[in-house]
């Protein structure tokens, strides 16, 4: 869950990252992404932090939830990835939702 969560902020992508057709992305201040390959092409173009901590990882049946702080041009921003997938093995990303807020 913590390289999943990783790749969505900025990281490099997993190669066993498997998303559904029909997977979206929803994060703060940008519109919500939908498709495998747009999805793959939206991560290409987030920048990494300087720095990243996860303090939190929470799994439980179809969903996880990593949350941590990031450092961003000097700025501590605190952040969450709530993962929802396509059944219980967790194999498949249904959907993404990312919050970030400089804190």
């Amino acid at each position: 869950m913590a390289r999943l969560a990783m790749a969505f902020s900025g990281y490099p992508v997993p190669e066993q990252l498997f998303l559904s057709e029909t997977a979206s992305w929803d994060q703060t201040g940008a519109p919500s992404v939908i498709g495998q390959d747009t999805i793959l092409t939206a991560l290409s173009e987030v920048s990494a932090p300087d720095a990243i901590t996860l303090t939190q990882i929470v799994i439980e049946g179809r969903a996880a939830t990593v949350s941590g702080h990031a450092l961003r041009a000097g700025q501590s921003h605190l952040f969450c990835h709530v993962l929802r997938f396509t059944d219980p093995s967790r194999t498949c990303l249904a959907q993404i939702v990312s919050f970030e807020h400089r804190g």
